[in-house]
This record gives structure tokens, sequence and C-alpha cells, in this order.
């Protein structure tokens, strides 16, 4: 009779046991995601470059964003299922007098209750409460601001920068409201080093974003370090709400352009500037936050392949020619394995003006609906490169400094600033500088550009030297160099080519007088040796050059793995497999 008296609560508390067991489990899922979590967030953290008071929000943001992490779901859910079997062996050996079973059964049974699941609760999400609490205030009066980023757009195919087609009839119209800058020169020819300038500041060899790898080389990517201070860390750091829509996906938090951004969508390479334009749109025209925002937006229409919507398609090509190129076709030609005939080269220059023409059908009407609806918005659209069409033997981008490539359209519209023409060169280094200048806020003394307020506000100002370089660590390393600056009262490109696979026998010059000679046909290197030397001598001292033997690891390596999608698109746009983006 005694024996069933005491096994009936034994019995009756058996189920509370198993809940007791399972709830353990739960918080040994939310202790495994805490423990990965603040490992891999403590490395990330100690990566940057936060330690300056005007950042420390930023290390609560991040916890914030990253936690709970679901890359880190196979060890949480094995975290839970050893805790569920500890669990059970406590209880199933909760009459042993033993130590170790003691500390088992006391974990158990505080984790296993509702104040140690809730103490688990608080502390995983404790960071995203900190974050809230802390998060700076912006100065009253901030200005909004609007990066719009045309990928592979050249100034040369601009209708408002002179070209004869009226490629950018809409955006003319409110660029004029604007500060246009009719020569802006790129730091680099393809999408990661230029797009890394455009929010560092620095030239490519000083930010180390600078080589491409296919994926098969064994070699290893090498993404925007996370040392830098970026654009959109310093303007989130400073109570700006940020938003960055892109489908270029080498300009991903994935290789280091996510840094100070809350909210990052990237999409496939072939959605189109409408539909991410549009999206912006909405998520403005809904935003009611009291804080000033931030939004970049990163199209690729005009990148190849050429392929116009119905609509633009036709417009100026009438030749019904069946051809387009991509990193396969570049690699080939530049090979030596296939010819382009004038005609089909005539086919893509007029596919890529559509394509120009279907870009500005987007994105000047969103200016203009953002002039209107926000107009305390500094406003930046720019271009981060140009594109060959044999201009000097190429095609594609990335593989030199000529004018196609580098000079690019640049448009600011600031608060208060009356729209103007500026002849003078500027660079796209001096975007950062530009917008914090106007929106109030410090940048690191490291910056390399300069604020292009005054030239702005008065319109005259002296042309700017402006360096650029290609290349990267690839081994071995290789580089061509360039800067355009005015020299003697001349306006000089001095190219510098070392160690590159056409040039194995050391460095080799290239020398235009650009106003003389704006297509860069005449090689005037071995007539002015004096100028060569004293453009060179220039860039050094303004710390604009490293030597390639230096190059070879200032990135910092990125060992990540990349899913079959970011491949995918990658391979799309040319930067798998020998040809960059």
């Amino acid at each position: 009779m005694s024996e069933a008296t005491d096994s009936a609560p034994a019995r009756a508390e058996e189920p509370f046991r198993l809940l007791r067991c399972l709830v353990a489990a739960v918080s040994g899922l939310l202790f495994t995601f805490l423990f990965f979590g603040s490992i891999d967030a403590w490395k990330q953290i100690s990566a940057q470059n936060w330690d300056q008071d005007s950042l420390g929000w930023l290390r609560w943001d991040y916890l914030a964003r990253s936690a709970p992490q679901l890359q880190f779901l196979k060890e949480a859910l094995a975290g839970a299922a050893l805790t569920l079997v500890l669990a059970l062996l406590g209880e199933a050996l909760r009459r042993r007098r033993n130590p170790v079973v003691g500390l088992i059964r006391w974990g158990s049974r505080f984790f296993g209750r509702w104040p140690g699941l809730a103490l688990m609760v608080v502390l995983v999400w404790a960071p995203d409460g900190i974050a809230a609490l802390t998060r700076p205030a912006a100065r009253d009066g901030a200005p909004n601001v609007l990066f719009i980023l045309v990928d592979t757009w050249r100034a040369d195919h601009t209708s408002f920068l002179g070209y004869e087609r009226e490629t950018w009839p809409e955006t003319a119209k409110v660029a004029e409201e604007g500060v246009i800058f009719e020569r802006a020169v790129a730091q680099a020819p393809w999408t990661r080093p230029s797009v890394a300038t455009c929010f560092t500041s620095l030239v490519p060899s000083k930010h180390g974003s600078l080589s491409y790898m296919p994926v098969d080389s064994g070699r290893k990517w090498v993404p925007l370090p996370l040392r830098h201070t970026t654009l959109t860390e310093t303007l989130a750091a400073a109570g700006y709400e940020t938003l960055a829509i892109s489908n270029n996906f080498n300009i991903q938090p994935l290789f280091g352009f996510g840094q100070g951004c809350r909210d990052y969508r990237l999409y496939h390479w072939s959605v189109d500037a409408g539909d991410m334009a549009e999206e912006m749109q909405d998520w403005l025209d809904s935003y009611d936050e009291d804080r000033p925002f931030f939004c970049y937006l990163h199209v690729t229409d005009p990148h190849y392949p050429y392929e116009p919507p119905a609509g633009f398609a036709g417009t100026w090509d009438k030749s019904g020619i069946d051809f387009n190129i991509g990193p396969d076709t570049v690699h080939d030609f530049h090979a030596g394995n296939i010819d382009i005939t004038p005609e089909q080269m005539q086919h893509l220059r007029d596919a890529y003006d559509e394509e120009l023409l279907y870009t500005d059908s987007a994105i000047g009407p969103f200016i203009r609906h953002v002039r209107d609806k926000f107009p305390n918005t500094i406003i930046v659209l720019v271009g981060d490169h140009g594109d060959e069409f044999m201009d000097h033997g190429a095609i594609g981008h990335g593989h030199i400094l000529f004018d196609e490539l580098t000079h690019v359209p640049l448009v600011i519209w600031a608060p208060g600033v009356e729209g103007r023409r500026v002849a003078s060169q500027v660079r796209l280094m001096d975007i950062v500088p530009t917008v914090a200048d106007f929106a109030g806020l410090e940048r690191p003394a490291v910056d390399m550009g300069v604020s292009l307020r005054p030239l702005m506000t008065t319109g005259e100002g002296e042309d700017l030297p402006a360096p650029m370089e290609t290349g990267g660590d690839l081994l071995p390393p290789w580089q061509r160099r360039g800067i355009v600056m005015r020299y003697q009262g001349r306006l000089w490109k001095m190219i510098r080519d070392e160690i590159s696979s056409v040039n194995k026998d050391g460095v080799k010059y290239g020398l235009y007088d650009l106003e003389a000679d704006p297509k860069e046909q005449h090689n005037l290197a071995e007539e002015h040796p004096d100028i060569v030397e004293a453009l060179f001598k220039y860039m050094i001292a303004q710390g604009w050059y490293t030597h390639p033997d230096d190059l070879e690891g200032i990135g910092e390596a990125w060992s990540g793995s990349m899913d079959d999608s970011t491949k995918e698109n990658l391979r799309a746009l040319g930067y798998l497999g020998g040809e960059e983006g």
C-alpha cells in the first residue's frame, strides 16, 4: 500500500520533468546561438574601426542585427539536443548522490524552469534593446542622403554631357537643378574598387579591395576590409536610417559593403532599374521615422549583356544583328579567339545606348519625386566606370585607364545650392567628404578626397589631380597606375604600366594631352619624360602609389563560401573567370 502511495506522486511528477527537460533544451538552443554568435560578432567587431566615440553605437547595432544568427542553426540544434540528453540523464539519475549528477540536475532544473529560459531570452535579445535605447539622434535639420550609382556609365554617352543622342532626357531635366560635374574621374575602371573608393574616400591600393578571383583558381577574393570607415557607417552612427538596394552581387555584405547598413536588399542581376527604383520609392513614401535616411541604389542595366527592354530596344539599333557579349566573349576576344565586325560593334554601341535610355526612364522620375517630396536631401548620381567599344582595341572594362572607362558622370544636388555646371576636374574619392560636409559630420583624417562644397557653391576652382589604378594582388602582382592633372598649363594623363601580362620587360609609360588629344591616341611619353617623371613623383608624394611588390596581401583575404546563386550572379557579370565587373 505504501509503495503504491509513494509511486503516485512520482508518476504525477513525470510530465513536469519532461516539460522541464524540453524547456532546458530550448534554453540550450538559445545559449548555443548566443555562444557562437558572440564569438563571431566579437571577431567582426574587433576587425572594425569602431573605437571612436562617434562610432561606438555601431557595436550594439551589429550585435542586434546578428543575433540569433541562422548560420549557427546546426550548432544550436546540436546544443539543444545535448542539453535535452543531459536533462533527461539528470532526471533518470536523480536519486544518485554524485557531484557531477548534481551539477547536471541543478542546470536542468534552473534552465528547465521559466526564470532560466527568460534569462536566456533576455541575453539573446538584449543587444536589440540596448541598441534601440542608445541609438543616437541625428542633429536637428540633418539632410537626408540618396546615393544612386549607375553601373558601367560612360560620360561621353551621356546627353547632358554633350552626347549627340538623347540617352538621358528625363534625368537631364532635373540635372540642371543640381551641380553637373563635366569632368569626374573614377579611381578604378571596374566596380568593386571604384565603389569602395566612393564609400571610403581612399584610392584602391589603400582601401585594399583590389583583385577579383575566379572560383576555381584556389585564390581568395579580397573584399572591402572592415577596418575602413565607410560613408554608411558615418551616417548610421550619426542617427541615420540606412537602406541599400542593389543587383550587383560584387557589392554586398558578403564582400564588406554592408558595413553600417541596417537593411541591405540584394537582387538577381536581371532585376531592372525600374523595379528597384520603385521599391526604394515605396520605402521612402512609407518612411515615417523621426530621423534622416541614407539610401543607396545600385543599378546595373547598362552592364553587359546589353538587353534593352521592349519600348527601348530598336530606338537606335535597326541592324537586326543577333549578337551580344558576356564574360566568355570578352575573354575570347582578348585571347584572339574571335573577331568582332564593325557592324557588330555598332550594334553593341546602339544597344548600350538603349540600356542607358531605359535606365534614365527609371532614374530621372525617381530623382524628381525625391526632390519634390524630400527637398532637404543630398542626392548623388554617379557612374562607377565606363565600358569599352574598341576605343583602344578592347571591349568590356577593368583592363585600361583611358577615359572611356575612367571619365564618368557625376551630379550632386544639395539643399540651398543652385544648379550649375562645373568644368573643373573632380574625383569620385571626393564624394564622401562632400556628403559629410553638407551633413555636418566629421570623417577620418585618412580620407584622401576633399569636399566639393566650395566648388559647388561658386562653380569655380582648380582641377583636382585624379589618381586611378587597376590590377591587384594577383600572382605576380600587376598594376596600371595613372593620374590626370594640370601641369604647366595643360591637362595631362600619365599611365604607368608595370608587371603585367602584356609588359614583362619592365615599366612602360603613356602620356596624353587630354585637351589636344581627347581620344588619347598619341602617346607623348618619349617626347616629355620630364612631365612623366613630375607626375609620377606627385603621385608618390600624395601617397597614391603603392609598389606592386607591396600589393600582394594588402587586402584581407576572404575565406568565406559562396552559394550557387552568388556564383551565378557574379559569373553573369564577369566577376568570375577573367573579366572584372
